[in-house]
């Protein structure tokens, strides 16, 4: 007989009242073997980048490549990414064939609910959320520069968002830019 167990993931999501108390929450998303997958507080990691995605998005399909080259260096320095599909548009099937169509390295799970959607204010897929191990935004929006708005791309890279927030944090160094506006397909 085989046992399945719900994997849990250590993310610490907070609401800041008037009064500045936190109050963390937990989130149930899908993983890609349609059995529930929990973003609860924990924190065991420094840095937690969470992808948002969906399997139709020309931007997404064009990413895929640079990300997980992106999620590759980080290997090792205690910096996890996660993919979320946020909604019920796409199945886990849709988002499994997505996975191994571009060989995504980390995981990647669905936001049925969209409740961790809604929390980040995620609008647009790719979008990016860097988070610490308390579950703050370090940074969000777009990856780089490449996509400098729907249909239009750039020949050459010159700003790498992402990274450079993502180097910044872990060397212990503010993080210069907060956010940007992502471009990408409408999340609904």
């Amino acid at each position: 007989m085989r046992f399945y167990k719900s994997v849990f993931f250590v993310i610490v999501l907070t609401f800041l009242g008037c009064n500045k108390a936190r109050n963390p929450f937990t989130i149930e998303l899908t993983n890609l073997k349609s059995l529930p997958a929990t973003i609860d507080s924990n924190g065991s990691h420094k840095a937690t980048v969470l992808y948002f995605i969906s399997p139709e998005c020309p931007l997404c399909r064009g990413y895929s490549l640079g990300f997980r080259k992106i999620s590759e260096s980080y290997a090792g320095r205690d910096v996890l990414f996660l993919g979320i599909v946020p909604g019920n548009f796409y199945s886990e099937i849709e988002a499994e064939q997505f996975k191994v169509k571009y060989s995504v390295p980390f995981e990647i799970y669905i936001d049925k609910s969209m409740l961790l959607t809604d929390y980040l204010k995620a609008t647009v897929t790719p979008e990016v959320f860097l988070l610490d191990a308390s579950g703050q935004i370090i940074y969000s929006g777009k990856i780089d520069d490449w996509a400098a708005a729907t249909g239009v791309h750039k020949q050459v890279i010159t700003h790498n968002y992402l990274t450079d927030a993502l180097d910044s944090f872990l060397k212990n160094e503010p993080v210069k830019l907060k956010h940007t506006q992502a471009v990408g397909c409408f999340i609904e």
